[in-house]
């Protein structure tokens, strides 16, 4: 029975998308896991595509030599052929040849000033090129797009300066398809070509593959999964994307399309040239690679972008007649039906992306991460701190050891660590609100970090308090994997960790970060958001901004636990936050959020505030106590509920009413509710953000029982 007899294969501990470079890399630095890589294509290898007619081989993809000394295996390469240190540009009717991309554009007849705005360019790296003048503009943007699909006023200032490089055009014998042979061989059993992924679905502790090859539909499980598909096939195939830094990046990629023409020529005494690119023909770039040995010549011919879609739908005869129609006006040889000794065409939806400011201009290794367990890999996520994505072979070789290498890290925790982040403690339904009525969205399960500081509260263990301490980003906590760090959920954290016994030693550092971040000092109070998330890209960035500005409920809870961990070196903040919360209570008597769906919850951690202070705030927390016991329900319980009410009692309490008779009816209602296996899980949290003029997409949280469970347990601690 092969892999593709039967259902639900594995479980794998790694399933890789995809066998280009960045997949094969991945695959060999994961080797000795039990892993499987699915190719669409009946070929691995990616944009790696060699081909051949008799004795000549040729590549289809990428063209420039690669370096072996990138490649995870030591490679028996061919032999490696330089070409001309000629390049040109055709342009006025002629091809202006130079061994520098500024000697060829000395040649044109463009005026001095237009020079001169080619020179501040050159030399200032930080100069746009909208400051070009058109005619330098246009010409210089034929040399940057040999490498990109895009216009450079599209691109980081950065990737802008590629322009100016002159590519070596050196290339093997048998072309690049010898790096794809030397990684793919050691993979044999373990690489299935002619498979087409359908969908990525993170379920619990793994994720589900989704597959079709030929007509019958598969799947699989893996504990993790490398995706190489190029941004906009990854961004349809994650259908879990939990990670909203990612899923913004992904949304935010531009790809260009790309057709390459290979003709190869004999006898038609070519020119001494390694590259012409122009913007005065249909296509873009030309390359050419001598023929040895009696093989004919080779001429690459591109067309990138809108030359590209231009082609679409004509049949390959076609386009190979309009190529050697087109080309024959650079009058670099006998360009014929008769020197043509072979000739080909492929065309890539996807030839690279857009390297815009909208897409990198803020990257972080974040933005990989599409969910708990799906780590994105390729070329155009390898972006170094001060090389904006230097994509190409080798980038894309690293890239995929660099996604081996983190989910490696992320496979290798103790079994316990992978219970609680396999486990998400809140099912949230999403709705669209716009037009006459809402509409629903999708349900999805979330929250793998903050809420299981909650837990830990209510059931100190030792296993729960190392996974906290093991998730920490930024020495805070996020709601989950790629949410970023928030106030609210840190502080859920912290308050489980100090319950667990967890030292001052190590929470003071970790306050002193929630205070650098999220405390403002003008305003005396406490953000759920930080005011620096633009320059610290591990803080939630904020999708409303409702969401902005100082909050009632982190500000309360902060100031507690400030005061409760080090009172002697925060009592400004502390302080501060206090008069700040007392300010603003209803005059109900009670503290509101804009996250809960109880009115306790924000009133509980605001007594424990106020109370630090003795009679001071006195009538504020009588007002608070009247409310909660006013709303108290004939049953003993406040609005039915296990949450509303486990959060009243604690307030209560806070506010000095143990042992009366509200509490005893109260928790003897609790008691009630408790089912063999803990409480029921109940509505939560709520939220919403816009996503157009007159559209809303709005978020209800319930728990799925385990969090509801902690509260009624931290209800019930203290006996009636």
């Amino acid at each position: 029975m092969t892999l593709f007899e039967h259902e639900n294969t594995g479980p794998y501990d790694v399933a890789i998308i995809g066998a280009g470079l960045a997949g094969l890399a991945a695959a060999h630095a994961l080797r000795d896991r039990n892993i499987i890589v699915l190719e669409k294509e009946p070929r691995p290898g990616g944009r790696v595509y060699t081909k051949s007619a008799g004795e000549s081989f040729y590549d289809l993809g990428a063209v420039f030599a690669y370096d072996p000394a990138a490649a995870p295996i030591a490679l028996r390469t061919p032999a490696l052929h330089p070409e001309s240190e000629r390049i040109g540009l055709f342009a006025q009717g002629n091809v202006h040849y130079g061994t520098s991309v500024r000697e060829c554009l000395r040649q044109l007849d463009l005026a001095p000033h237009e020079l001169d705005t080619l020179d501040a360019f050159e030399t200032d790296p930080e100069k746009d090129a909208s400051t070009l003048l058109p005619g330098a503009y246009r010409h210089l943007n034929s040399f940057f797009r040999l490498i990109h699909p895009g216009d450079m006023r599209e691109y980081l200032p950065q990737r802008q300066h590629d322009a100016f490089i002159k590519f070596p055009t050196r290339h093997y014998e048998t072309a690049n398809g010898s790096l794809v042979e030397g990684l793919a061989r050691p993979l044999e059993g373990r690489l299935e070509t002619g498979v087409e992924v359908l969908s990525l679905t993170e379920k619990g502790g793994s994720v589900e593959v989704v597959f079709r090859r030929g007509e019958e539909t598969h799947t699989l499980a893996a504990r993790a999964v490398v995706c190489t598909a190029p941004a906009p096939v990854a961004r349809r195939l994650v259908t879990t994307l939990t990670n909203d830094r990612c899923r913004v990046f992904l949304d935010s990629l531009r790809y260009g399309e790309g057709t390459v023409v290979v003709l190869g020529l004999e006898g038609a005494d070519l020119a001494d040239f390694s590259y012409i690119v122009t913007p005065d023909l249909p296509f873009n770039t030309v390359i050419k690679h001598r023929g040895r040995d009696g093989k004919p010549d080779t001429l690459f011919v591109y067309y990138v972008g809108e030359a590209s879609e231009a082609l679409s739908g004509l049949p390959h005869e076609e386009i190979v007649r309009r190529t050697l129609e087109h080309a024959r006006a650079l009058k670099v040889g006998a360009l014929s039906e008769e020197t043509l000794r072979f000739a080909d065409v492929h065309r890539w939806p996807t030839v690279g992306p857009r390297i815009s400011p909208a897409s990198y201009a803020d990257w972080t290794d974040w933005q990989a991460r599409a969910c708990e367990r799906i780590f994105l890999a390729g070329d155009y996520v390898f972006v170094e701190p001060d090389n904006v994505l230097p994509f190409g072979t080798t980038q894309a070789l690293q890239s995929g050891k660099r996604a081996a290498e983190s989910v490696r890290a992320y496979l290798d925790v103790p079994a316990e660590v992978e219970a609680f982040r396999s486990q998400t403690l809140i099912e949230t339904t999403i709705y669209r609100l716009a037009g006459e009525r809402p509409a629903f969205v999708q349900t999805k399960s979330e929250c793998n970090i903050s809420y299981y500081g909650l837990l830990l509260q209510a059931n100190p263990s030792r296993p729960l308090t190392e996974y906290l301490l093991q998730s920490a980003r930024e020495s805070l906590w996020e709601y989950q994997v790629g949410f970023g760090v928030t106030a609210d959920d840190s502080l859920l954290v912290l308050e489980g960790l100090l319950a667990a016994g967890v030292g001052r030693d190590v929470l003071q550092p970790k306050l002193d970060r929630l205070v650098e971040l999220f405390y403002s000092r003008p305003q005396g109070a406490f953000h759920s958001l930080s005011e620096r998330r633009a320059e610290i890209k591990g803080c939630a960035q904020g999708l409303a901004d409702y969401w902005l500005g100082p909050s009632v409920y982190v500000s309360a809870h902060a100031g507690h636990l400030l005061h409760r961990v080090a009172p002697e070196r925060y009592p400004q903040e502390v302080g501060a936050c206090t008069q700040y919360v007392a300010g603003l209570q209803e005059p109900e008597g009670y503290w509101s959020s804009i996250w809960f769906s109880s009115k306790f919850v924000t009133t509980l951690h605001a007594a424990k505030l106020l109370g630090i202070h003795g009679e001071r705030y006195r009538p504020q927390l009588w007002r608070a106590t009247a409310f909660i016991l006013a709303t108290q329900g004939h049953d003993g319980s406040w609005g039915e509920t296990v949450l509303e009410t486990s959060a009243a009692v604690l307030a209560l309490e806070a506010l000095g009413e143990a042992g009366t008779a509200a509490l005893r009816k109260a928790k003897s209602w609790l008691r009630a509710r408790k089912k063999p296996d803990g409480w029921e899980g109940e509505p939560m949290l709520y939220y919403w953000f816009e996503t157009g003029p007159s559209e809303k997409m709005f978020f209800h949280c319930r728990d799925k029982g385990a969090v509801t469970s902690a509260w009624a347990t931290l209800a019930l601690a203290n006996p009636a």
